[in-house]
Formats: structure tokens, C-alpha cells, sequence
């Protein structure tokens, strides 16, 4: 055992390079293998969304019953792709996009009790205020959750 110690006390800056060497290189290894799976999941989460919302996002639909079963038909895929995606969501963004997917899905983000409601794309509105351009705000809040699946 002793003659362990005293190779490592000899060699100490040799070892303390090689092991320097492999750390930096494991990193490295680490972090260009993450590149790549978040430009996936990038890439597979614009296509969920392209997929799911597309049509929507050219020709927004006028009529409130066609919009709510629209979006509660696709909900359970979007909803999949968007749990999927958060965990390449890095953590000081990660709140932002959870009140981002809120706000789609929800038009009361403050008072949400685990459901879908979809009064700000359908255009409700007070008598006195004038009515909400939907189609701006659908898009909008679709905009907010892909600008997080930016490949860079």
C-alpha cells in the first residue's frame, strides 16, 4: 500500500493530467451528444405542433363550437409532445415554458384547476369591450411555445 501512495505523490501531475484530460473530454462527449438529442426533440416537438395546430394556423375556424372540439380533440397529442419536450427545456426557461403552455391551453392561466378552457380563442368578451382578434392570440400563444424548440 505504501508503495501505491508514493507512486501517486511521484506522478501526482501526471495522474492529475490524465484525469483532467478524461473529465474534459467526457464533457465534451456529454454535451455534443446533447446538442443533438435537443435538436431532435426540437425538431419532433415543431413537427407535433405543425401536425396538430397547422391548419388552424392558416385558416382559423369562426365558429366557437369548431374551435373548442378542435382543440380538445388535439390536446392529449399536444399535450404528449409537450411533456416529452420540457425535459430539453433548460431549467431557467423551464418556467417560462410552463406558463406558456398555460396560456395556451387555458384562458384563465391565474385561476387553472387541471382542465382545458379555450373562452380567449372563441372570442368571449364583456358588451362594453370590443371583441378579442382570437386568431391574433391563438397565434401568438402558439408562437411563445415554439419560440422554446428553437434548434440552436
Amino acid at each position: 500500500m505504501s508503495n501505491l501512495i508514493n507512486f501517486a505523490i511521484d506522478n501526482f501531475y501526471g495522474i492529475a493530467t490524465v484525469l483532467l484530460t478524461a473529465a474534459v473530454g467526457a464533457y465534451f462527449l456529454w454535451r455534443n451528444n446533447y446538442k443533438t438529442r435537443r435538436a431532435n426533440a426540437c425538431a419532433a416537438f415543431r413537427a407535433a405542433i405543425e401536425r396538430e395546430l397547422g391548419p388552424m394556423l392558416t385558416k382559423f375556424p369562426t365558429a366557437s363550437p369548431e374551435i373548442d372540439g378542435r382543440l380538445k380533440q388535439v390536446f392529449p397529442a399536444l399535450e404528449s409532445a409537450v411533456r416529452e419536450f420540457r425535459h430539453y427545456v433548460p431549467w431557467w426557461k423551464k418556467r417560462g415554458f410552463n406558463r406558456a403552455w398555460l396560456c395556451y391551453h387555458c384562458a384563465y392561466p391565474d385561476n387553472w384547476k387541471d382542465g382545458q378552457c379555450y373562452h380567449h380563442y372563441i372570442g368571449s368578451h364583456s358588451p362594453e369591450e370590443p371583441p378579442p382578434d382570437s386568431k391574433a392570440i391563438f397565434r401568438a400563444n402558439v408562437e411563445r411555445l415554439l419560440s422554446y424548440a428553437k434548434e440552436t
